[in-house]
């Protein structure tokens, strides 16, 4: 149904009473009887964060890319008097109530209407919406429709929680470590801070571990493994005072130290040896071969206590910072570039970087800030644009770089790859052959047969030496709807288009068009609106675009042998451009045996790449790009509606609005500096709970991706600042932080028996789990693996 046009209404459907006309979505809908009425509001259970997680992530973006327009009192008198902008303006409903009954969707209006299953009631009416969209709306309402959204929204931002006055976005402070009165049971000031929560509260420290028991778990919390026989036994005989402590020591002096705190960080970096969702339309293989360089990388960086914000530096721009003499540390690059690559949608693979280093470094959500404001932390939209401004200026360079000296196998290596290279460019030029024939000497002919009439093209291409079978290739190929082969043949595309007897006049004015609407040509300026071909201009390739420069074609055989020098190039630039489309077109045309045959071999590359001994270490890298530019935000997150462009720059909340704008490159310097600056609250809170986590079970907050408006508070605020200030005063330094939390006394009490009574826990219950805490435990399962603990979801105080 177009904009503007009224719904069809049945004379027979006796329920209908009135259906309102518009292009909207469901407040469109007005029954003569009442709906169905919603749960009692005051009996519906507060949502979970996995509900609104999926609200946000699901059921949002459907509503605000569909509905708003004519359900939002931002936009005007909401249609049908249905707002569903906010929890109650569904609730209340339009014009004859709710149309969400929660928990049922086979009675909820919106469902009904969505399934397209009444001709007469079908919304949104431009279009049914997918099946995933359906399948997410049923499945939100089935769950009782939980909604964040509980007042109506205003017409200046706001955010969730505190906002702003979040405890997380003050500066880190240190407090000084409170007094306690027995002195005999703080190891160290974190037992200082514990301690004194605990006096405070009617309860006293535990009782130490026994030896046993705890070398097994200061092994298996640093090490990942369990200590042998031998090593339990040395320890148990060494009456030392310090024995423990150089237990500990040795164990972050240990390889395994590296390799156990690592495998903490790559699941945080979301590490992956293969691509998840590769692209398959451009034969892309599903592996990163090199992906173990990041994983020896991060190992690395543990076990030389790499300081934390070097190792920020580094994962976020390498490529800036590596001397050519020592390029190892361009590894870490891995951290952005190891993602899923989402079949190739590149703005999905730029929110995924934008995700993951957010969440790891700052603890924040940001990209909940893609179609919107954040609607629980202050991250505007316009800061998550600046931040894909960053990103979209980076980009993955063909030629991966080596970062280590090949070993005595490079020698067979580079055998098998000369080989293998040579099977590739042989059934590369078989397949180019069979599908375009000779293009270099052929190419023009084809092109001009593409414009004569049908029944002059076969004898046409014969008398010319070319084959006529292959003509259909080259209409295909040369066709606008042939993306990628747009940077070569756009302009044989629009010229195409104009009829032969009016060629000598449109060719001229539609190749000013072109080469007015390219990036440093000004456009049509006082000229009025360039024609459509004009938009083909940004795509069509500069050297193209340069070989009609200056030079007006008569005709279509004239632009035809125009393009026939470019095809009888041979220069590096042009051979890789050309490269490109015909690379393309094969994965396109191929017929699927061929095809498949050919992508079977690049696999083969890749994992020749993988497996063999000789193959060199190199690193999957981002470079920046040599124009970075600014991005637009995208309305609704939509691509086909631009707004404003922004400045790359950081986060506002974490350094004001007169914060400065990146211009060194893509900015990804500037970002990781501005990451790990020690005025930022955020990173070393973030690193210290993470660490804390591992340790004890549970960080000081319990979403260690999350601390923005939606977390709850820190179990210890003043001990979680305090460590995050030292980390910060020892040069950023986590095994300082494993030797202050292991060699605690809150690490080491024995947990054989319940510290505390029970009333103290429900009485102020984040000082209970604080003071109840407990290391990690963990056991061996029977194949000899480590297995987390079994009671590691109960209580802190029954852990044994």
């Amino acid at each position: 149904m177009s904009s503007g046009s009224r719904p069809r209404i049945n004379p027979g459907h006796s329920t209908l009473a009135l259906l309102i006309a518009g292009a909207c979505c469901f407040g469109s809908i007005a029954f003569g009887v009442s709906a169905p009425q919603p749960a009692n509001r005051a009996a519906t259970a507060a949502p979970s964060k996995d509900q609104l997680l999926f609200f946000e992530e699901k059921i949002r973006p459907i509503v605000a890319n569909n509905c708003f327009k004519c359900h939002s009192s931002a936009n005007g008198t909401p249609q049908a008097g249905l707002e569903l902008d906010w929890k109650g303006g569904w609730e209340e409903g339009g014009l004859s109530g709710p149309v969400i009954v929660p928990g049922d969707p086979d009675k909820s209006l919106m469902i009904q209407a969505v399934r397209y299953t009444d001709r007469q009631l079908q919304m949104p009416p431009g279009g049914k919406l997918s099946n995933s969209q359906i399948n997410d709306l049923v499945a939100w309402v089935r769950m009782g429709a939980p909604d964040p959204r509980t007042t109506r929204p205003a017409s200046t931002v706001s955010y969730g929680g505190s906002g702003k006055n979040h405890w997380a976005f003050k500066p880190v402070s240190k407090p000084a470590p409170p007094a306690v009165k027995n002195q005999a049971w703080a190891a160290n000031d974190i037992d200082r801070f514990v301690l004194a929560r605990l006096e405070a509260s009617g309860m006293s420290g535990g009782e130490r571990a026994d030896r046993r028991t705890l070398i097994r778990r200061a092994y298996f919390d640093v090490i990942g493994l369990p200590p042998t026989p031998e090593q339990v036994n040395a320890f148990l005989a060494d009456t030392s005072t310090n024995a423990f402590e150089r237990v500990v020591d040795g164990l972050l002096a240990s390889p395994r130290y590296g390799e156990r705190w690592g495998r903490h960080w790559l699941d945080i970096a979301r590490y992956s040896d293969t691509k998840g969702q590769f692209n398959r339309r451009i034969g892309e293989s599903p592996i990163y071969p090199y992906a173990w360089t990041y994983r020896d990388y991060v190992i690395k960086a543990f076990n030389d206590d790499l300081p934390y914000d070097q190792f920020i530096h580094e994962q976020l721009a390498a490529d800036r910072l590596v001397d050519r003499k020592n390029p190892a540390p361009l590894a870490a690059l891995g951290f952005l570039t190891l993602g899923d690559h989402f079949n190739g949608m590149a703005a999905d693979v730029i929110n995924d970087r934008i995700d993951v280093t957010s969440k790891a470094f700052l603890g924040l959500t940001v990209t909940c800030a893609r179609c919107h404001n954040h609607k629980f932390d202050p991250i505007p939209q316009a800061d998550y644009y600046s931040l894909y401004g960053i990103f979209s200026s980076s980009i993955e360079p063909a030629d991966r770089p080596i970062i280590a000296t090949p070993n005595a196998a490079h020698a067979d290596y580079l055998v098998k790859r000369q080989e293998m290279d040579a099977r590739i460019s042989a059934l590369r030029e078989q397949n180019i052959k069979s599908l375009f024939g000779d293009y270099k000497r052929d190419g023009a002919a084809y092109l001009l047969a593409t414009t004569l009439p049908e029944r002059q093209r076969a004898a046409f291409l014969a008398k010319s030496g070319a084959d006529p079978a292959l003509l259909q290739n080259w209409t295909n190929i040369t066709r606008g709807a042939f993306r990628p082969g747009v940077p070569v043949f756009g302009i044989w595309s629009a010229l195409a288009r104009i009829p032969p007897e009016r060629f000598a006049q449109q060719a001229p004015r539609v190749l000013d068009a072109l080469l007015d609407g390219r990036p440093g040509r000004g456009g049509r300026a006082g000229r009025g609106p360039a024609p459509a071909q004009a938009q083909e201009a940004f795509d069509v390739s500069p050297l193209v675009l340069k070989a009609f420069d200056g030079r007006t074609p008569r005709n279509h055989a004239d632009a035809a042998a125009m393009y026939g020098k470019l095809f009888a190039r041979a220069d590096a630039e042009w051979e890789a451009l050309m490269g490109q489309v015909l690379d393309r077109a094969l994965l396109r045309f191929l017929p699927r045996p061929a095809e498949n045959q050919l992508v079977n071999l690049h696999n083969q590359s890749e994992l020749l790449e993988l497996v063999d001994p000789g193959a060199p270490a190199r690193a999957h890298v981002l470079v920046d790009k040599p124009k970075p530019a600014n991005a637009p935000i995208l309305i609704r997150g939509q691509i086909e509606t631009p707004g404003e462009v922004v400045p790359r720059r950081f986060l506002e909340v974490l350094s004001g609005t007169k914060r400065p704008r990146f211009d060194d490159g893509s900015g990804r310097l500037e970002l990781a500096k501005a990451i790990a600056d020690k005025q930022n609250p955020l990173t070393a809170r973030v690193m210290v709970n993470r660490v804390w986590q591992h340790h004890f079970g549970e960080g000081f907050v319990s979403t260690p991706d999350d601390l923005g408006n939606q977390s709850s508070p820190p179990t210890h605020p003043e001990l979680l600042d305090w460590l995050a200030a030292e980390l910060q005063e020892h040069k950023w330094s986590t095994k300082h932080l494993h030797r202050l939390i292991v060699n605690s006394n809150a690490y080491r009490t024995f947990h054989g028996r319940r510290l505390v009574s029970q009333e103290a826990p429900q009485a102020d219950p984040d000082v209970g789990d604080m003071a109840t805490k407990q290391p990690q435990q963990s056991g061996i399962c029977r194949e000899g693996s480590v297995q987390p603990p079994a009671l590691a979801r109960e209580h802190p105080a029954a852990r044994v």
